[in-house]
């Protein structure tokens, strides 16, 4: 199966399979035959947005390739479009003129882009002309002393003129099952049989050009954090550990402030013991120590993201999630950082008649490891409740899929 048709069929290379179905008559055949033709479904019916597109390695390689600091000599240039184009060539190929001359003649990935939305447009029609934006955010790069925030002829603008690509990275956004992408402007002024074509030059492309100039891999550098990260990190953690339960539990049952240990978790056992424990003090205690928690871990995300070992875009971790190919900022985070508050249906995990989270706990402990907050990372390693903690969480996503 081809990547870009992945969405089509909801399909995965995790064990998926795929039914024949013999066709018994020329009805059946014809219905078979059109439905399989998967150009000619670009469009969800559903609410007309793309459904083909370019996923995971090829979002990677495209963004790569036409990054500001990436060059070819002409062999490689000529290869490259070659390998894309070359085998369905039903005219003539255009070749650019170099985009520096001295003291070598050197292409962009940006040029080798433009020669294949030229050529994949019909002769007969007018080029492309966009104004758009890439999946990536000025915010990603990080930001140097001194330096201005002026977005002008930023890569993040991308700026197709007469088929040029001028400007910008092509993306999740230009080359994924996005609306108003590259693709889907192609779908939608020379047909479906030329986004087709787009599409199945740029995997081509963006294959080779993995496998021979840039390669992708993924390294323990990627989320190790600096020796001043990993610091504050730590004294924050102590805080949250030591702070957060506190004041939760002050600003529900309205203790002075020098309470001791011994007196708010007495508070805590006769609240919960009472009948008055009904939902809205459950629910308000819950969203106490929400609040008390976020302070804290926003804090150690903060500061943790601004101090990885590597940064965007040398950080291969962040180059696949900002690019739009997998993952989101949570998985970094859970990586580096911490796993933060674990919940079932929304609410922290609840507490047996004993007053106990897990056996391994006192009765009325209000610390945040009790209630489910984890504050290890993947890479620190998590202590086994705080494991027992994630595997509820992750076994009701499962009951929901």
């Amino acid at each position: 199966l081809h990547y870009a048709q992945c969405k089509s069929y909801n399909a995965d290379f995790d064990g998926d399979e795929m039914n024949i179905h013999l066709p018994q008559n020329e009805l059946t055949r014809a219905e078979a035959a059109e439905l399989m033709i998967t150009y000619q479904h670009f469009l969800v019916s559903k609410d007309g947005t793309p459904l083909t597109g370019l996923i995971q390695d090829h979002v990677v390689a495209g963004t790569s390739l036409t990054m500001r600091d990436r060059f070819f000599e002409k062999a490689d240039y000529q290869q490259l479009v070659y390998n894309s184009i070359g085998s369905n060539s039903r005219r003539k190929i255009q070749l650019l003129p170099p985009c520096i001359i001295k003291p070598k003649q050197l292409w962009s990935g940006k040029q080798i882009i433009s020669t294949v939305l030229l050529y994949i447009q019909p002769a007969k029609e007018s080029p492309l002309n966009l104004d758009s934006k890439s999946k990536l955010s000025m915010k990603s790069w990080p930001s140097k002393p001194g330096a201005t925030n002026i977005d002008l002829m930023a890569d993040t603008d991308v700026i197709i003129r007469q088929g040029h690509l001028l400007s910008g990275l092509i993306d999740k956004a230009h080359c994924g099952a996005t609306l108003a992408s590259v693709v889907h402007c192609y779908y939608e002024l020379y047909g479906k049989r030329c986004a087709a074509d787009l599409v199945s030059a740029f995997s081509k492309l963006f294959t080779l050009f993995l496998q021979y100039y840039r390669g992708f891999t993924l390294g323990i550098e990627d989320v190790l954090l600096l020796p001043p990260g990993v610091s504050y990190r730590r004294r924050v953690i102590n805080e949250c550990r030591a702070q957060a339960g506190r004041n939760a539990l002050q600003k529900t049952f309205s203790t002075p402030d020098d309470s001791n240990e011994q007196v708010l978790m007495d508070e805590f056992a006769k609240a919960f013991c009472s009948k008055s424990f009904d939902e809205r003090v459950s629910k308000e205690m819950d969203a106490n120590y929400k609040t008390s928690i976020d302070e804290f871990q926003n804090q150690i995300i903060k500061q943790c993201m601004s101090n990885l070992f590597k940064q965007f875009p040398e950080n291969n971790l962040q180059f696949l999630i900002q690019s739009g190919a997998k993952g989101s900022t949570v998985n970094a985070m859970q990586m580096s950082c911490l796993l933060g508050q674990q919940e079932l249906e929304g609410k922290r995990p609840p507490m047996m008649p004993s007053g106990r989270t897990l056996p391994s706990f006192r009765p009325y402990e209000y610390s945040p490891r009790s209630g489910g907050f984890v504050d290890g990372s993947f890479l620190s390693g998590i202590r086994p409740q705080e494991y027992f903690f994630h595997c509820m969480a992750g076994r009701e996503g499962l009951i929901d899929t």
